[in-house]
């Protein structure tokens, strides 16, 4: 079994090793993209979510103050409605 031992079997896993050491730096990169755009779309989220969170205050803001105009109007609506 002199090709077990020999020059072209070496060579052989020697090309194995290299294509093995270049798949796992491929994943590595790949992996590092990966995680790069996962931080960037939760940075994203966050963004998002704080701008909605104040798109909802200031909606809340308008409805109150739409309810303190509105809500006297009502009020002498319906003492029209009870006494008229």
């Amino acid at each position: 079994m002199p090709e077990l031992y020999g020059q072209p079997f070496k060579d052989e896993l020697r090309k194995e090793i290299a294509g093995l050491k270049r798949d796992l730096w491929n994943e590595r990169k790949e992996h590092m993209t990966t995680r790069r755009a996962l931080r960037f779309s939760r940075a994203k989220i966050d963004e998002l979510e704080a701008q909605l969170g104040r798109i909802k205050q200031q909606t809340q803001n308008v409805l109150q103050e739409i309810d303190k105009d509105i809500a006297p109007a009502i009020v002498d609506r319906v003492m029209k409605r009870k006494v008229g």
